[in-house]
């Protein structure tokens, strides 16, 4: 295999390219929180280089060579496969399978075949043909949770502070439209995307305050009119509809929810919307609301209805500094549901780390923490799968992708009480940085038979894959996914990706390391920032 262009074009006066795993295991964060490395991971990103370096000495090539190839993939996913199975202690990961230093303890035997979380087989490590065949695909993926900023937006003259904080957020101050477009639809195989806006900071036309703070900088980074000419710049260059976008409510306006309804109004009837956006752990004061309030969130409900735009994108879990912790728990859905079976419910991050960060493992009747709490407010209310509640992975799958055991207890409980048909993907890019590992771990993803026979889980077939990366959330949003993909196969933006392909190489995305706040410190100064302007995140 020859060394990818991109590779070899760096010129030695650059700085030196990291070694690292195509899946990041250092600490990482988007803003919205903070994961330290664990020791788990430690130990795994030693064992995944080891093995990568043992590997490449094999068909001989160089280590980094080998790591930016489907092969350094399928090695990665290969060792999370040893490292962690179907363990049910604790830290949910056999610990023992790896030692302080990385390499394979003596005692740890083969997992038997039906205990893997990935379907890699040993021979995917060294041929890149079989790699490529399970690692690459063309599928139709949407991914229905993305983001970018407006940089020359009015927010960077009415709020100056919050460039430097989302500049942090993303790791640079490029995180306009050019950079989304490199990132999501030329780094990975996403063909449709849904442009989500940013929670925060209203400017009041009465006042000139500060949403819920007198005085204090206002302005949204992405704001919905933003989004929506966004939107319609990136379809008219794609010649395509590669991009839907989102209208952020926001119920608990102090100049009150008629106010909201208005703009609710005014926006299906002008630029046109795909879903509307709440966020209820944020408000006025640090103090957010239940979606099924009678008097801020069910007019929010019954207005978008009778505007004819049903689907209402819900932020739970995933808690953001600044957020009200216990309307951040989704306890509300279930009824909600059970009240308005005509509107869709999609409940972003599907609920991780409600109630508190923890380890996902089984559902445990009555749970309220992380996605738990979400199948505990669907069972409550009598709502199955299938139904009209929805889990969205955005920022939840890469959290769980790392350890073979969470990965398909999440994936396992998702399918089983949420349905097949209600599994939508999403990434959070570009704020997480490209989509693609994500995507290639789905890909490789099984749930293992001893659990499906444990828990229940069903199985995890291509099919179902398929529908999870983009066809379940083609058939919410309207869309034809076979029609649009014929389109898009002839659109500017993917003519792009194919010249970068021939001219550099593919799988770029492996030098880069993940976008958001590079340590612990940034991130608290972020979210101090953030919070002193009433802005999450």
């Amino acid at each position: 295999m020859k060394t990818p262009r991109w590779l070899k074009m760096r010129k030695r006066s650059q700085i030196e390219l990291p070694e690292e795993p195509p899946i990041w295991l250092g600490n990482r964060s988007n803003g919205e929180y903070f994961h330290f490395q664990t020791s788990y991971e430690k130990k795994l990103r030693k064992f995944i280089l080891q093995k990568a370096d043992e590997n490449a000495r094999k068909i001989g090539m160089p280590r980094r060579d080998f790591l930016a190839s489907t092969m350094g993939m399928a090695t990665s996913l290969y060792c999370i496969n040893i490292a962690s199975g179907c363990s049910s202690n604790e830290t949910g990961h056999n610990a023992n399978n790896v030692d302080d230093g990385g390499h394979l303890s003596p005692e740890a035997a083969p997992r038997p075949e039906v205990c893997k979380t990935y379907d890699i087989k040993p021979e995917m490590m060294y041929d890149e043909q079989a790699a490529c065949a399970k690692l690459t695909g063309d599928e139709f993926i949407f991914d229905i949770q993305t983001h970018f900023f407006e940089p020359d937006g009015e927010w960077t003259k009415t709020n100056p502070g919050y460039v430097g904080i989302l500049s942090r957020l993303v790791g640079t101050t490029d995180f306009g439209m050019d950079r989304y477009l490199e990132v999501l639809f030329c780094d990975s195989d996403t063909k449709m995307g849904v442009l989500s806006c940013w929670p925060g900071a209203l400017c009041s036309q009465a006042t000139d305050d500060f949403y819920g703070y007198a005085g204090a900088p206002c302005g949204l980074p992405m704001s919905t009119e933003g989004a929506a000419a966004s939107r319609d710049l990136i379809n008219k260059m794609a010649n395509s509809q590669r991009l839907l976008s989102h209208a952020m409510i926001l119920p608990d306006d102090p100049a009150g929810v008629a106010n909201q309804l208005e703009i609710m109004e005014r926006i299906a009837c002008t630029t046109g919307v795909a879903a509307w956006k709440l966020y209820p752990a944020w408000g006025p004061g640090g103090e957010g609301y239940f979606v099924n309030d009678p008097e801020r969130g069910i007019p929010v409900i019954e207005k978008g209805i009778s505007l004819g735009v049903r689907t209402f994108c819900i932020h739970k879990g995933l808690p953001i500094p600044g957020f009200d912790t216990i309307h951040n728990v989704p306890s509300e859905i279930g009824t909600l549901a059970s009240q308005y079976p005509e509107a869709n419910f999609i409940v972003y991050h599907s609920a991780i780390n409600a109630n508190g960060s923890r380890h996902e493992a089984e559902y445990i009747d009555g749970d309220d923490k992380g996605v738990n709490a979400l199948i505990t407010s669907m069972k409550g209310a009598g709502i199955g799968p299938n139904q009209n509640v929805f889990g969205e992975m955005g920022s939840s799958w890469v959290q769980v992708m790392a350890d073979g055991t969470q990965a398909a207890h999440y994936l396992g409980k998702l399918l089983k009480y949420v349905g097949e048909n209600n599994v939508l993907w999403g990434t959070d890019s570009m704020v997480g940085g490209t989509p693609q590992p994500q995507i290639e771990a789905l890909r490789a993803a099984t749930i293992p038979e001893s659990m499906q026979q444990q828990f229940g889980y069903p199985p995890l077939t291509d099919d179902i894959k398929a529908k999870i990366l983009g066809r379940n959330s083609a058939v919410v949003y309207g869309v034809d996914p076979d029609a649009q993909r014929c389109n898009i196969d002839k659109c500017m933006v993917t003519g792009w990706k194919k010249e970068l392909d021939e001219e550099l190489g593919p799988r770029r995305w492996t030098n880069q390391t993940p976008m958001g706040p590079r340590t612990f410190d940034d991130y608290v100064q972020h979210a101090k920032e953030a919070i002193a302007r009433g802005i999450p995140g």
